[in-house]
């Protein structure tokens, strides 16, 4: 059996030593990000239409369900069908239903279509993530995860920069932009080769349904304990994380500091994010991915927790850098935990568990957060602190336990056809 490293260098052809299907994912990442006005405006759109607080309220609750919807069924999809057309689908889908909504300004109609339109919106990413899983060299993949994130974040940027402008005057066509972005991203996207599609290796396994390693398949996840308790302790993270969407901004206000402070929080945190997180990354990809998992954790909830010392100038400069820090050091490092512990045929699936339970923190964590900090002004970062300590510590263990096994990916062999056994 051919060793992961090489399989996946002498499969795909590479430009700078990165495999030519990643770089097709992240470009079609970035064009997805860039028009991505539907995430960022939604809520601006909805009161054009005249719509009250209370219903862009409940609007947005349900776009926000509907999206971890579509970061947990995608995954299933791309196992049946394929990576390629299953993220076809979804950045195809996102032009049309961005048309429709644009066309469509009943409010149930609105809530429907933007429903819709956030499950293809957030089923991108497990996909996306599956595909580095099964092309990238093992031993390079942590800063292909780190890259693929650049790309996704620096477009962000430069979407809401464009976004903003456009929505100044054009809020009625603002989703012309963002189905363009998706169609585009959808030609990009037929560039993928069609054998990126992982299945079993019928020749490799005895009759009792085992692997050569005398390991039996797991086929769900229910069956994997381990990974499942992992996701959920990075979907706590994740939500913490999301704090400083929800009760950061009050609390920074509310100590007398205006909303550019705020501003300038976030923009420190989208600048440092996007320069350090792939130098970091050939960094900690050297190191047990336990220990990095559970640094990152203990990173993000101890920048929460500080904010219990009170809102002044040094404890809101170490909160940003502990934050960001643990940012960077856990989320490319949760994916590629989630493609070691992958059975074979079962990268994505394993990749939409993960994005779920992210997609559910932060969907959580600022409305979490508000209530909390409406209950007492420090109880958010009193609990962030109480728990951190113990998410850490699972962390560890848990990921050290489930990936004491052989990594599957890096024993991946591959089939005369083009497609990778995984």
């Amino acid at each position: 059996m051919s060793e992961g490293p090489a399989a996946g260098e002498r499969r795909y052809r590479t430009v700078k030593g990165v495999p030519t299907p990643i770089l097709i994912i992240a470009v079609s990442a970035f064009l997805n990000r860039v028009g991505g006005f539907f995430a960022i405006f939604l809520a601006l759109i909805l009161a054009s239409r005249g719509f009250d607080p209370g219903q862009i309220t409940m609007a947005l609750a349900v776009v926000a369900g509907a999206g971890m919807v579509g970061a947990g069924v995608s995954g299933w999809s791309a196992d049946r069908m394929g990576p390629r057309w299953t993220l076809v689908l979804c950045t195809l889908a996102t032009g049309v239903l961005s048309l429709a909504l644009m066309g469509l300004t009943g409010f149930t109609a609105s809530v429907i279509l933007a429903a819709l339109l956030s499950m293809a919106v957030q089923g991108f990413s497990p996909v996306a993530q599956a595909v580095i899983s099964v092309t990238a060299p093992p031993e390079r993949r942590l800063t292909m995860f780190a890259g693929f994130r650049t790309t996704f974040n620096l477009g962000a940027a430069l979407g809401g920069l464009i976004g903003g402008l456009w929505a100044e005057s054009h809020m009625d066509t603002l989703l012309l932009g963002n189905a363009v972005a998706a169609f585009a991203s959808t030609l990009v996207l037929l560039a993928l080769p069609s054998g990126l599609r992982e299945r079993p290796a019928p020749a490799e396994k005895d009759t009792a349904g085992k692997d050569p390693a005398g390991r039996p398949e797991k086929r769900s996840l229910t069956g994997d304990p381990g990974y499942m308790a992992f996701c959920v302790l990075i979907g706590l993270t994740a939500m913490v994380y999301a704090m400083h969407l929800g009760p950061l901004p009050l609390a920074v206000t509310d100590a007398g500091f205006g909303a550019g402070t705020y501003g300038a929080m976030l923009t420190a945190n989208a600048v440092i994010v996007l320069c350090c997180e792939v130098p970091v990354s050939v960094v900690i990809r050297r190191l047990p991915p336990q220990a990095v998992a559970a640094a990152g954790a203990a990173c993000v909830i101890g920048g929460m927790a500080i904010l219990a010392l009170g809102i002044a100038w040094p404890v809101v400069i170490a909160s940003v850098v502990l934050w960001t820090a643990g940012e960077i050091l856990v989320t490319p490092t949760a994916a590629e935990i989630a493609a070691r512990a992958a059975p074979r045929g079962a990268v994505a699936r394993y990749q939409s568990f993960l994005v779920f339970w992210q997609t559910t923190g932060m969907s959580v964590g600022p409305a979490l957060g508000v209530f909390l900090y409406g209950v007492h002004g420090d109880l958010p970062w009193w609990l962030a602190g109480g728990a951190g300590a113990g998410v850490a510590a699972g962390l560890y263990v848990v990921v050290r336990a489930r990936l004491s096994r052989p990594d599957p990916a890096a024993s991946a062999a591959d089939t005369g056809d083009g497609t990778r056994v995984a």
